[in-house]
């Protein structure tokens, strides 16, 4: 929810999971509907935190749903999707 968004400690789900060449598939367990914003990114340097420099502009590949780019800090709003159960979310990171 927009309260969470970008908050880790505070989101309804995070999963860590190493990736695989092409794609990882990351299912989610305690998320099945709703109004959600997913939030995904390589953790290259493996500290636990994304990397971001001027403007918050990730250092590391990052990806919302939604297909959001964020020229900025992020908006919960443009990366809102509506998830139904049982649908897949394709998210692509961008490096």
């Amino acid at each position: 929810n927009k309260e969470s968004f970008l908050k880790e400690e505070l989101a309804v789900e995070s999963i860590r999971k190493k990736p695989t060449k092409g794609k990882t598939v990351i299912p989610l367990s305690k998320v099945h509907e709703g109004q959600i914003a997913i939030v995904v990114y390589h953790d290259e340097d493996g500290n636990g935190e994304l990397k971001t420099g001027l403007l918050w502009r990730p250092k590391e590949g990052f990806a919302f749903s939604n297909n959001y780019t964020p020229k900025g800090p992020p908006k919960f709003m443009k990366a809102a999707i509506e998830l139904f159960h049982g649908e897949p979310v394709v998210i692509e990171l961008n490096y």
